[in-house]
C-alpha cells in the first residue's frame, strides 16, 4: 500500500498543477510594464513580475523567456493567492562574487508557496567557481556563509520540473520544511572538485519525490537531514 501511495501521488501532483494551466495570466519579465532585457540585470523587473502574479487571483504564470539574464538574487514570497508557475527558459546568472547577493547564504528562495511549478527547461547558474576557491568549510567550522542556489521552504503540493542548476555556490538545492512536492527531468550539475555542492538536501519534509533527475556534482547527490519521512 505503501509502495503505491507513493507512485500515485507524483501523478496526483502533477494533474493538479496541469489543470490549471490552462487559464493562467503570463507576466513576462521582458513586456514593457516590468522592462526586463538579456544580458542585463533583471532582480527588479523578476521581482515586480513575481509581486504581481503572486497577487493574481487566477493561476498565474511568471515567463524568463531565452536569453541570458543577471540576477542579485531574491526571496519570491508567498502565500499566493492561486498557483503560480515561475517559468525559466532562457539562463539566471548569480553574482560570481559572493559578496554581491542581498543574503550572503542564498541566491533564490521560494517561501510559503502552495502550488507552485517551476519549469521552462532553463538554467539557475550559480557561477560558483570563486566560491570553491574561497570555501573552507570543509575544514572550518566558523566559515563564512556560502549561498545556496535554489531554497524552497514551506513550499507544499508542488512540482519542480525541467530545469537545470548549474555551478552552485554552495548546495544547489534546499528543501526545508516542505510538503508533496516533486522533483522531475532535473539536471543539477557542477565539477567533482567543487566542495560542498550537494544536489538536494531535504530537512524536515514529507513526501519528496525526485524522478528521472541526473545529479553530477562535488558532494553528495541527495542528502537528508533531520526530521523528514
Amino acid at each position: 500500500m505503501g509502495l503505491k501511495l507513493k507512485n500515485v501521488l507524483p501523478v496526483f501532483v502533477f494533474l493538479l498543477l496541469a489543470s490549471t494551466a490552462k487559464a493562467q495570466t503570463v507576466f513576462d519579465v521582458t513586456s514593457a510594464k516590468y522592462g526586463g532585457k538579456p544580458n542585463s540585470d533583471i532582480t527588479q523587473a523578476l521581482s515586480k513580475a513575481w509581486t504581481d502574479a503572486c497577487a493574481s487571483t487566477s493561476p498565474s504564470k511568471l515567463v524568463v523567456p531565452k536569453g541570458t539574464f543577471k540576477f542579485l538574487g531574491t526571496t519570491f514570497k508567498g502565500p499566493c493567492k492561486a498557483p503560480i508557475a515561475f517559468q525559466l527558459q532562457g539562463i539566471l546568472q548569480a553574482p560570481a562574487d559572493g559578496n554581491q547577493l542581498p543574503k550572503k547564504d542564498t541566491w533564490i528562495s521560494f517561501d510559503h508557496i502552495d502550488r507552485l511549478t517551476i519549469s521552462g527547461g532553463g538554467t539557475f547558474d550559480g557561477q560558483g567557481a570563486i566560491a570553491w576557491k574561497q570555501n573552507d568549510c570543509h575544514k572550518n567550522q566558523n566559515c563564512k556563509s556560502i549561498a545556496i542556489n535554489l531554497r524552497l521552504d514551506f513550499v507544499t503540493n508542488s512540482m519542480i520540473r525541467d530545469i537545470t542548476s548549474l555551478d552552485c555556490k554552495n548546495f544547489h538545492i534546499n528543501v526545508l520544511g516542505c510538503r508533496n512536492v516533486t522533483f522531475q527531468y532535473v539536471t543539477i550539475t557542477a565539477p567533482e572538485d567543487s566542495i560542498n555542492t550537494d544536489g538536494i538536501h531535504i530537512g524536515r519534509s514529507f513526501g519528496i519525490t525526485i524522478d528521472h533527475t541526473t545529479i553530477r556534482t562535488g558532494d553528495d547527490c541527495i542528502s537528508l537531514g533531520d526530521g523528514s519521512q
